[in-house]
């Protein structure tokens, strides 16, 4: 028995010494240092959510179906603050009416109706061309993959995307209790915004933060989330467009809405504008400064 002692004690005396070896090699140190990392970033995150709701909440807002029309929407838009660009004030005006032109559009066919029959017929109108398995944007897209996912159901084949676009389209809004289900738009200066800016290839991902009567903090947060886009712009989506002319006009739309389950979180509609035509183009739309288990595909 003593001898079963000694052998256990000097096991110890052992294992100290390794996991002090360890310590000063740096192994336990960075985990020890990693998770305190993760803990802080993630104390950070809840407290910038925290302060967004309170700053969205104390918004006046209005429910987009009830207004009924984008003439409607668009009148709501107007009360958007805008961020000084380069151009002359005429230039900055036209290209400021376009803008909000086509982000009432997009609010009122995607969240104030609910045909995707509507909203398909509103795409192509305004030039944009149906993603097709052949585009190069489809694989990186995976479609088939999150229609399984989000469905339940084996994906029916590339020769059946445009139902496969109708039915996520239809259901990418009452997903896990409505999460995406936009009911309401903000209708003062404070929640609706537009920046403008230039992006480079060299720097592709440069865009203009969002900012106005609520700071860039406020608009952003910490944590931000990506939708899936199936439409293409005539000559390509933006990274398409940023390869042959190397620089890019780009401006953001930012609007704080409300779910149907009641939070609020900004979108952030980014578009670009080609080069001698000068038409803008929706490029992207992001949620900002949501807790990461709000991040659901949106369709659009």
């Amino acid at each position: 028995m003593r001898q079963h002692w000694r052998w256990l004690s000097v096991l110890a005396v052992l294992g100290c010494g390794l996991a002090l070896a360890l310590w000063r090699a740096g192994i336990f140190r960075d985990r020890s240092a990693e998770a305190s990392e993760a803990a802080a970033a993630e104390a950070q995150a809840h407290e910038a959510v925290r302060h967004g709701q309170e700053a969205y909440r104390a918004l006046r807002t209005v429910r987009i179906a009830e207004l009924g029309s984008v003439e409607r929407v668009r009148d709501t838009l107007e009360e958007a603050t805008v961020g000084s660009g380069s151009r002359d004030p005429g230039a900055l005006r036209a290209d400021r009416d376009a803008l909000l032109q086509h982000a009432a559009e997009f609010l009122h066919h995607r969240f104030g109706q609910g045909s995707v029959a509507v909203y398909r017929q509103w795409r192509t109108g305004r030039g944009y061309a149906f993603l097709s398995p052949g585009d190069p944007d489809f694989a990186d897209a995976a479609i088939p993959l999150h229609y399984k996912l989000f469905t339940g159901k084996v994906y029916p084949g590339d020769e059946r995307l445009d139902e496969v676009h109708d039915e996520l389209w239809e259901t990418s809004l009452t997903r896990r209790d409505n999460g995406w289900l936009v009911v309401e738009l903000a209708a003062e200066p404070a929640g609706l915004t537009v920046v403008f800016g230039e992006i480079a290839a060299e720097s592709p991902g440069t865009w203009p933060a969002l900012k106005g009567h609520l700071d860039v903090k406020t608009w952003h947060g910490v944590h931000g989330g990506g939708h899936r886009s199936w439409w293409i712009p005539p000559g390509g989506a933006c990274h398409a467009q940023l390869a042959r002319h190397r620089s890019l006009r780009v401006a953001c739309v930012g609007a704080v809405v409300g779910f149907e389950r009641g939070d609020r979180y900004p979108l952030r509609l980014m578009f670009f504008q080609t080069p001698g035509d000068g038409r803008w183009w929706l490029e992207a739309v992001q949620t900002l400064n949501a807790p990461e288990e709000r991040f659901k595909i949106l369709e659009f």
